[in-house]
């Protein structure tokens, strides 16, 4: 795009004061709540990354303008930069989307001087409170509302936020969690908001056909209609801070000082492994001897053994986030007859643990969406994913391959992030890729018995009692 990049929003902090003779009171404004200088015609931006935007030019605005207050037909084609790369911009789930490669971004709408009436929006602050939503927030509403979409998306410091007008609810799409919003001519539904509950659908999912190399979270209601409620299932993980008995998880003996030569190296550290009773020597299942302290740090590193592979099933050092497994009609490229299951991923952003690479930093978190078909094959994928996500070895943090971003929730297991484009655009179909994710499992420590059970890991006769050996491969690169 041509397009200069767009100074960032400035979010700021408001006092909101409550009855005066109470204590005053300092409350952060709602995400929604930015100021910026107001341009006199409408003017869209797309997301770049870090609240930067960058501005459409005053033609396309203009169309997403017209396209987003009618209320009818919510996709416009445009072809934009020096190469004329095409697009497909969505003003309902307020994205544009690659045709080429199905990247998707956000996009917004920025508030104007020529604001759509003086009508009042607020959302539910708690305690009998309601608070207003900014200028920018105001005027999508407003429009959104009279165009009768039956939804918009607010887009505040990377996360969409999803108004829904018919329930009069805003859901946090990273935690799920629903609040209240009024507007003029509207009712707010009684009961209590939460967070999404255990079996519901997300109605922010929407699966998209095509090839894809990264993609958002759909932001449309379709697949809630399309969705088998019976087959849809909520995980969460959350991460162990590098708090783990590994005694329980390695099956590790305490040995006594006359059980081992004190003079010996240990294998990591290549210090003799002395007689400190602060830091014993400790004799892992598999038959290997290290100094307690060294080994718990190599194991929040990496789940094995660092002398001889042994994998032993400790939680990942995936951070925490859920997973939402629905069951879709709409069929994956080279599977017309079998309907799709979808894999849905959120990570929040957070500050990394001792497991991480840079304890102490913060993260950037993710959502992905991923679609396997519904066949046998399929189905047994689905399970083995499922027990890696629970075991937390889906996703790590590190480098993000297509971005070149640091500390942000990367794949650590190859997902299909399309239902068509074939294997080059990590989409369907793909004959081999059922066989190539159990193998990168596999190189993680998990392993499917063909009854669908997951196999122990291997036990071998060692010279100790109560001990075993064994080895599986190094883990596999990243995806």
């Amino acid at each position: 795009l041509t397009s200069p990049l767009s100074p960032p929003p400035r979010a700021f902090w408001r006092a909101h004061q409550r009855d005066p003779s109470t204590t005053p009171r300092t409350l952060r404004v709602h995400p929604c709540d930015i100021t910026m200088d107001l341009p006199s015609s409408p003017l869209w931006s797309w997301y770049v990354f870090a609240d930067k935007w960058v501005h459409y030019d005053a033609a396309l605005s203009s169309r997403l303008e017209d396209a987003f207050a009618a209320g009818s037909e919510p996709h416009v084609d445009a072809q934009l930069g020096p190469s004329g790369t095409k697009y497909a911009i969505n003003v309902l789930t307020m994205e544009q989307v690659n045709k080429l490669t199905n990247y998707s971004r956000f996009i917004r709408r920025e508030a104007t001087a020529a604001s759509p009436g003086d009508t009042r929006w607020e959302w539910d602050a708690g305690g009998g409170r309601w608070l207003p939503y900014a200028e920018q927030a105001r005027q999508q509403l407003e429009i959104a509302f009279k165009a009768s979409w039956p939804s918009t998306v607010l887009y505040m410091s990377d996360t969409p936020y999803i108004i829904r007008f018919a329930e009069m609810v805003q859901e946090n799409t990273h935690t799920g969690f629903l609040r209240k919003i009024r507007g003029p001519g509207t009712s707010v539904v009684p009961g209590q908001m939460t967070a999404t509950t255990q079996g519901a659908v997300p109605a922010h999912i929407m699966p998209r056909p095509g090839p894809a190399r990264h993609q958002r979270m759909r932001i449309h209601a379709p697949l809630q209609a399309r969705a088998d409620a019976a087959h849809t299932e909520r995980l969460t993980f959350t991460s162990h801070e590098g708090q783990i008995d590994f005694a329980s998880y390695t099956d590790w003996r305490l040995l006594r000082p006359t059980e081992y030569d004190k003079d010996e190296d240990c294998p990591i550290t290549c210090c003799p492994f002395g007689d400190d009773p602060e830091d014993p020597v400790v004799k892992l299942r598999c038959g290997c001897k290290f100094n307690k302290s060294t080994i718990e740090r190599a194991l929040l590193v990496k789940p094995q053994c660092p002398l001889c592979s042994f994998h032993f099933a400790l939680p990942g050092a995936m951070p925490s986030g859920s997973l939402v497994v629905a069951r879709d009609s709409e069929p994956c490229e080279g599977h017309e007859d079998a309907a799709t299951w979808v894999l849905i991923y959120s990570f929040p952003s957070g500050i990394q643990g001792p497991q991480h690479p840079a304890p102490g930093e913060p993260y950037h978190g993710t959502e992905r969406q991923c679609f396997i078909p519904d066949t046998q094959a399929g189905n047994r994928t689905v399970q083995l994913l499922k027990e890696a996500f629970l075991r937390g070895i889906t996703f790590k943090i590190g480098t993000s391959v297509t971005t070149g971003r640091p500390n942000t929730v990367t794949w650590n297991i190859h997902h299909k992030t399309s239902r068509g484009g074939g294997a080059q655009r990590y989409g369907w179909p793909d004959p081999s890729y059922h066989d190539r994710c159990a193998a990168e499992c596999a190189a993680l420590g998990l392993m499917m018995n063909d009854d669908g059970t997951f196999m122990d890991y291997p036990v071998a006769p060692s010279d100790g009692a109560g001990a075993g050996g064994g080895t599986a491969p190094s883990h596999g690169s990243d995806a």
